[in-house]
């Protein structure tokens, strides 16, 4: 009986194949971050000025090991002076908003970094605003 051999470029398109599914299956950030100004009301901001930021952080995983108040924060060149407890709008998203003041800085911007870590890879978001430092 005569055994049958396929050609090798039909071996090595399916190793292709094989490799391509393997590393697209399950790696995806497990968190979304968003941060927005809750109204954008100005096109400059100063210092000392005081703005409410929107932070949403959609848990990709169903399954997160990290509860939401894991979250944590860095700020530059702002103040965090309260905050909302997370509220759930909808299956798996959340939302906060935090009330920052603005602090005077050589560099001209405040940040707010916001980062989940976790063993599914975590989030991370960032947002500048540019602060005039004229009064």
């Amino acid at each position: 009986m005569k055994k049958l051999r396929k050609p090798v470029s039909v071996w090595i398109l399916s190793f292709v194949i094989f490799l391509l599914l393997l590393s697209s299956s399950g790696v995806s950030d497990a968190c979304e971050i968003t941060i927005d100004l809750q109204e954008k009301t100005k096109t400059v901001y100063h210092v000392n000025d005081e703005v409410i930021l929107k932070i949403g952080v959609f848990l990709t995983h169903r399954n997160c090991p990290e509860g939401i108040d894991t979250t944590t924060y860095k700020t530059e060149n702002l103040e965090v002076i309260g905050a909302t407890n997370w509220e759930e709008k909808s299956t798996n998203y959340f939302e906060r908003l935090i009330k920052v003041k603005l602090i005077d800085s050589e560099s001209g911007e405040s940040v707010l970094h916001v980062l989940r870590t976790c063993d599914k890879e975590g989030g991370y978001d960032s947002l500048k605003i540019v602060v005039d430092p004229a009064v």
